[in-house]
């Protein structure tokens, strides 16, 4: 089959919303089908991911305005900041970021967004381009969408399978902005009257597209690990006898909160019996997206203990989840959303170092996975913490971890990507 994938997010860039389009480019190519990646040109901050190539992959980067690159690239480029500058320009930066953080708008997921002046040039970059079998875009942002319902209109015969990694007009994390937020909403029905099939990450968010629009076919095709990724060899901590609570990837202001682990800490360093004990103590957070963590990190008093990692290459941090005593993983702690199955949990579990879930009281899908596999712990208050806490930094050995096998080899993501082209040569053979 000739398949176009199309997604903003693709190594170069280093995000964990690279490696779902990956995975489905690799496996695919190696089974002989002829495989095309949409997606847009990377800039310098982009490189640390290494590239694949395959005799049946090919890779169209289609260019955004140059100023519009530029913007992009300031704003999500590693330790950008306003930090020590002055004037007019600063102050204007500072509310326009506070209202991405709130909005999401320019953030690849509510409109307007950066992306949506990558939209013509791509379709520009199909112009010439003979109709393919299948057409799958994955979203966010929805720009992927609004390219692949042209194209659909353009090759009527084409199978066109709308993947979500996250909601759109309905996101759980940003709210959108006024008018903007209620023609996504129109637009996005509009656009999935011609998807032949819809995808998205857990069976929640499937009962959750299903109800939203009846008579649709839709999928839950979830992300994973892949057992090829690249881990930096070197030790990632010095031998100095510390016990490393290790967390990677983003933060959202209230809906994945550390201070239960905080205050946690916060009891332990002032009781004269713990205290020795919890000197020991590193907790290190790296990523871009940190929420108010500075904040909470001196509401606690634990600007010793509770560190920054900042921007590191997925190689690393894929060596830090290996070499920590556990890993910290926030589930997201709105009841009113079920079904959020990051990319990072399955990192986590591959990793076979212990994890300590902190700061839901409900067990959403994240923590269910967490037990069911065997891979950890989940805590619900203050004091189960300070025992774990206690129990783990008075022993002098690393406890070790072993996820249940069957549950891992489930989400290898080469099998997830079989699976999704066997399913979509199913819905395409009926539909013909």
């Amino acid at each position: 089959m000739k398949i176009l994938l199309i997604t903003t997010f693709y190594p170069p860039t280093n995000s964990i919303a690279s490696h779902r389009p990956l995975s489905w480019a690799k496996c695919w190519s190696r089974l002989g089908h002829s495989v095309t990646v949409l997606t847009t040109k990377k800039t310098a901050h982009e490189t640390d991911e290494p590239l694949y190539s395959h005799e049946n992959l090919e890779i169209i980067e289609a260019d955004m305005p140059d100023a519009i690159q530029q913007a992009k690239s300031r704003y999500r480029a590693p330790g950008s900041s306003s930090a020590g500058k002055s004037g007019i320009l600063s102050f204007l930066k500072k509310k326009f970021q506070k209202m991405r953080d709130r909005t999401g708008i320019f953030n690849a997921c509510r409109m307007p967004d950066f992306t949506d002046f990558w939209i013509l040039p791509a379709l520009r970059k199909m112009e010439s381009k003979e109709p393919y079998d299948v057409i799958i875009s994955t979203a966010g942002p929805y720009s992927v969408h609004i390219v692949a319902y042209k194209l659909k209109k353009k090759w009527k015969n084409s199978f066109w399978i709308a993947d979500y990694r996250d909601t759109w007009s309905d996101n759980y994390i940003y709210p959108g902005m006024f008018p903007f937020n209620v023609c996504e909403k129109i637009l996005e029905k509009h656009l999935l009257k011609k998807a032949d099939l819809l995808t998205t990450i857990s069976e929640p968010f499937a009962e959750h597209f299903k109800k939203k629009y009846p008579g649709k076919i839709v999928e839950t095709v979830y992300n994973g690990y892949d057992p090829e990724d690249e881990v930096d060899p070197e030790p990632s901590f010095p031998d100095d006898g510390k016990y490393r609570i290790v967390h990677t990837g983003s933060l959202y202001l209230q809906k994945r909160d550390p201070s239960p682990l905080f205050l946690a800490i916060k009891e332990l360093k002032e009781d004269k019996k713990t205290l020795s004990a919890v000197s020991r103590l590193e907790v290190i957070f790296v990523g871009l997206q940190n929420a108010n963590l500075e904040e909470l990190i001196q509401k606690y008093g634990l600007e010793d203990m509770v560190k920054l990692g900042g921007f590191v290459s997925r190689k690393k941090a894929l060596a830090m989840q290996r070499d920590a005593d556990a890993l910290l993983f926030l589930p997201w702690n709105d009841p009113s959303t079920e079904g959020v199955l990051t990319g990072k949990i399955f990192e986590y579990l591959s990793s076979k170092t212990p994890i300590i879930c902190v700061g839901c009281q409900q067990k959403e899908a994240s923590q269910n996975l967490i037990l069911e596999a065997n891979a950890g712990k989940a805590f619900h208050d203050v004091k189960e913490i300070k025992t774990f806490l206690t129990q783990e930094l008075l022993s002098l050995k690393k406890t070790s971890c072993q996820p249940e096998t069957h549950v891992l080899q489930r989400f290898e993501r080469p099998a997830i990507a079989k699976n999704l082209l066997d399913t979509i040569e199913l819905y395409r053979n009926k539909s013909t």
